[in-house]
């Protein structure tokens, strides 16, 4: 899941310093498939790095605080 959130935010995110904006058009059950997983094993993922302070996440962005630390 980091290494696709990395990925994705250095091909389509917007950098503001070390946080970066990555437009949201992918749904958990993407996600999930792209990374070969379940939509449950990617929601826990993307709860987890939001509880720890890594992300913020929503339909419509994923806002990551700072890159460095993915």
């Amino acid at each position: 899941m980091f290494q696709f959130l990395k990925d994705w935010a250095e091909k389509e995110g917007v950098k503001e310093g070390r946080k970066v904006v990555i437009e949201n058009y992918l749904t958990q059950n993407d996600i999930a498939q792209i990374i070969c997983t379940s939509r449950q094993t990617a929601t826990q993922l993307l709860n987890e790095m939001e509880t720890n302070g890594t992300l913020i996440y929503n339909r419509k962005e994923i806002i990551i605080s700072d890159i460095t630390k993915l």
